[in-house]
Formats: structure tokens, C-alpha cells, sequence
């Protein structure tokens, strides 16, 4: 597992972490898009908590081509979730079990109908 933060800072007293995505997509339809990448920036929020020792009070979502910017909850509980997640992936890692679970994030994918690079 690796990635990237786009952008975490303080402002305010608050600590918010942005990811920009470039996705195409309307203003309309950016908050729905939006869940897909929920997990992500969950997973940076508890990044920057573990370098900083400080948990991000915000986390957003940056739709470049609309101009849209979607809040990300990061309560106790979607943060709980997140290091769920992770958990159940090295599980998987440690069984080498990677069942397929195709949905519509596929159909966007140049990928779709050969396989995965």
C-alpha cells in the first residue's frame, strides 16, 4: 500500500489534508464520486496524525475540472473503519486471496474487459 497526500496544512488551528483529483466529472455529480475516494484520505488523515501527532480536523476531496470541493467525514468511527480496512487487507495479503469484486469504479477504467496491469 502506498500513496501520496496531494496537500495537508494549518490554518486556523485546524489541520485539513486536500487530495485533487482530475476526474471528469459535473459539480453535480462530484459529491456521489467522491465516496470512492473517502478511504483515501482517511487513510492520509491517520498519516498525518501518526507524523504529526496532531489528527486532522478536515479532509477534502478537490474535483479540479468543476471546481468542486467534497468535505470527507473523519468522525471516530469512519477513521475506525479505515484502519479496518487496512487490517483486512493484510489478512488477505497473508492468505494471498484477492476475490474479484467488480463494480461501476470499473467501467471507468481504461483497464475494463482485460486485465488488470
Amino acid at each position: 500500500m502506498r500513496g501520496q497526500i496531494d496537500l495537508w496544512f494549518e490554518a486556523g488551528g485546524e489541520v485539513i489534508v486536500v487530495d485533487y483529483k482530475t476526474d471528469q466529472v459535473t459539480a453535480v455529480d462530484a459529491a456521489s464520486r467522491s465516496a470512492e475516494y473517502e478511504l483515501q484520505l482517511r487513510l492520509y488523515a491517520l498519516a498525518v496524525e501518526r507524523i504529526t501527532g496532531t489528527r486532522p480536523s478536515r479532509a477534502i476531496v478537490y474535483f479540479l475540472r468543476p471546481n468542486a470541493p467534497v468535505e470527507v467525514t473523519l468522525d471516530s468511527a469512519a477513521l475506525e473503519a479505515a484502519k479496518a480496512k487496512v487490517a483486512d487487507l493484510f489478512e488477505a495479503q497473508s492468505r494471498l486471496s484477492f476475490p474479484l469484486r467488480e463494480g461501476e469504479h470499473c467501467r471507468r477504467c481504461p483497464h475494463f474487459g482485460r486485465q488488470c496491469p
